[in-house]
């Protein structure tokens, strides 16, 4: 991996309308080092899904985008979305456990087991180190296999406008899509006894080419300034970028 992938880093905003092809081997790749990192207390709290450019998992892209990964930003007196949620070849989405689905026993001392009754603080303060952890590795990953890179935690759409249903929509929907892999996950016939929240996303795909120089790779325009996109059902979404430009609706 050359040093360079790092120094020109930077969170991509738009990524290209034409090259959307993810190399499903990288993903494979991307899968095994996930299932192999260390986790600290062998504590596991969190749910890592791939959400791809299919018509299924655009929906609920768009569902995440207008309902969780947006805020009102306060000076400029508009709704910025994180439009990569959705815009993107494809996502890898955090969903954080309402407890922890393995918590090892430690060693017996004293005829007492450490952790048999870990304060769910502690979890969750160790799933939250975890998950920076994960998108570390997650970014490291895609940028060594030349994709650009977006990473999204601004979730403050879900505190707005019945954040107790959009909770429910959310966390039904990732039980009711992955019922069977959970249940296999967590070693639990019932994987309804667990809540989910909508965590870190990553974003990963070929940047727009209409930011970058084709022949050198590197950004045509430095630096962010914000810019508006003109969308799906005339919507209106205010965006980080370099310059206005549209989404064709076929993206949808």
């Amino acid at each position: 991996m050359s040093i360079e992938a790092w120094e020109n880093r930077y969170t991509v905003r738009k990524f290209s309308e034409t090259n959307r092809e993810i190399n499903p081997e990288h993903l494979k790749y991307l899968e095994t080092a996930l299932n192999n990192l260390p986790y600290q207390c062998n504590i596991k709290s969190d749910v890592w899904i791939y959400l791809s450019s299919s018509d299924k998992d655009l929906e609920f892209r768009k569902w995440l985008m207008e309902n969780v990964y947006n805020m009102q930003n306060q000076k400029g007196g508009f709704r910025e979305h994180m439009l990569p949620v959705l815009q993107a070849p494809g996502i890898m989405l955090c969903c954080k456990t309402s407890k922890a689905w393995l918590d090892t026993p430690g060693v017996k001392v004293n005829g007492k087991t450490p952790n048999a009754s870990r304060p769910q603080k502690d979890i969750d303060s160790i799933a939250d180190r975890a998950e920076g952890m994960f998108t570390g590795v997650i970014i490291s990953t895609m940028l060594n296999f030349g994709y650009k890179v977006g990473t999204f935690r601004c979730t403050t759409g879900l505190e707005e406008d019945s954040p107790a249903d959009k909770l429910e929509y959310f966390s039904n929907y990732i039980k009711d899509r992955y019922e069977s892999q959970l249940a296999h996950m967590f070693q639990t016939d019932d994987p309804e006894e667990f809540e989910f929240d909508p965590g870190t996303v990553v974003a990963f795909g070929p940047e727009d080419e209409r930011h970058i120089d084709i022949k050198t790779g590197k950004a045509l325009l430095p630096g962010t300034n914000r810019s508006e996109w003109e969308g799906y059902g005339f919507h209106k979404y205010k965006i980080s970028g370099r310059e206005t430009y549209n989404i064709p609706s076929c993206i949808f």
